[in-house]
């Protein structure tokens, strides 16, 4: 397309020129191009229909393209049917043949942000970033306190959208878009109890970040794919090895406190609840009451209850025993 709507083109030997179907590939996407490429060719005296056939592989050109395929010019084809108007492969033939040979030439060079943007945004260096970033915050989550691999995401997750921002892929409001999500599950594991709205609308939003930092959905939806498996499967095999190493037993209680070992657990006492029996010390509100042929440790709903006297077992948690005085009516 720049190069048509230029009045005049250039081209180097063994150059080519055409195949610009869009993507999406849709009808009105197709319809619309076809229509650009057509009236910007025939604004410069060049046959419409062989821009057209370079979009719309339905336009037919004879001696240049069967049904069904795209246009594609040689170098030798488009100075042949006016797509060029010179052959060269030295930029100053092709100022001498404009003559231009007498004006100053200067070379602009990308800047460091613009060499790093195109570092950053290299599918494969954007999807290693994508993966180390979602795999860093993770491990902060599940191991709470800012650490290296939170610090490591971040400055992941930054570069990525960074190099985004300075490409004019993406804006300020999907980075914001990204720390709201963050900060939501943040809330929602450590302060909300339990997996719920704030929750799936953090993970939303983060989600719709990723997205939005991309140009179509079909690359934004194979890199989150890519990304959630491997981090997934690098969680898992993490997972297995950290539980086993000397590191886990610094986080976790290894020893069991088995019944073969002597050890015992908390005694029921449910079957108490609903009896009767005397007190033989003061509560205040703790103190000992015989029920039967036991005495318990037991306390009372609250109220001073004296020596001798009759009370009932109101509620049983664990060991914990509570009663209340027994009234004469």
């Amino acid at each position: 397309m720049i190069a048509i709507a230029s009045p005049q083109i250039a081209m180097a030997p063994g150059s080519t020129l055409g195949a610009a179907e869009p993507r999406p590939l849709d009808p009105k996407n197709v319809s619309y191009m076809r229509a650009e490429f057509s009236a910007t060719a025939q604004r410069h005296g060049r046959d419409p229909n062989i821009a057209a056939a370079m979009v719309d592989a339905d336009i037919v050109v004879d001696g240049l393209v069967r049904p069904g395929q795209l246009l594609t010019l040689t170098a030798q084809d488009a100075l042949k049917y006016g797509y060029a108007d010179l052959l060269t492969n030295y930029r100053t033939e092709v100022l001498a043949h404009y003559q231009l040979d007498h004006l100053p030439v200067v070379e602009i060079e990308r800047n460091w942000a613009e060499r790093l943007a195109g570092f950053v945004t290299d599918p494969t260096v954007s999807q290693i970033l994508l993966i180390i970033g979602f795999l860093g915050i993770i491990i902060e989550l599940l191991s709470p306190g800012l650490g290296l691999p939170g610090v490591i995401g971040v400055m992941a997750m930054g570069l990525f959208f960074g190099g985004r921002i300075l490409a004019g892929l993406a804006g300020l409001e999907v980075v914001a878009l990204f720390v709201l999500g963050i900060i939501m599950l943040i809330a929602e594991i450590f302060f909300i109890p339990g997996f719920g709205l704030v929750g799936v609308l953090g993970l939303i939003s983060i989600l719709a970040s990723i997205f939005l930092s991309f140009d179509n959905f079909t690359a934004a939806l194979t890199s989150l794919a890519i990304t959630l498996a491997v981090t997934i499967a690098i969680i898992v095999l993490l997972w297995k090895r950290f539980t086993r190493s000397r590191a886990w037993s610094r986080f976790v209680l290894l020893t069991r406190e088995e019944r073969s070992l002597g050890y015992q657990g908390v005694r029921d006492y449910s079957e108490l609840l609903g009896q009767t029996g005397v007190t033989v010390s003061a509560l205040r509100p703790a103190g000992i009451v015989k029920i039967g042929d036991q005495r318990y440790d037991v306390v009372s709903d609250g109220d001073f209850i004296p020596n001798d006297t009759k009370v009932k077992v109101v509620y049983v948690e664990g060991n914990r025993i509570v009663v209340t005085e027994v009234r004469d009516k």
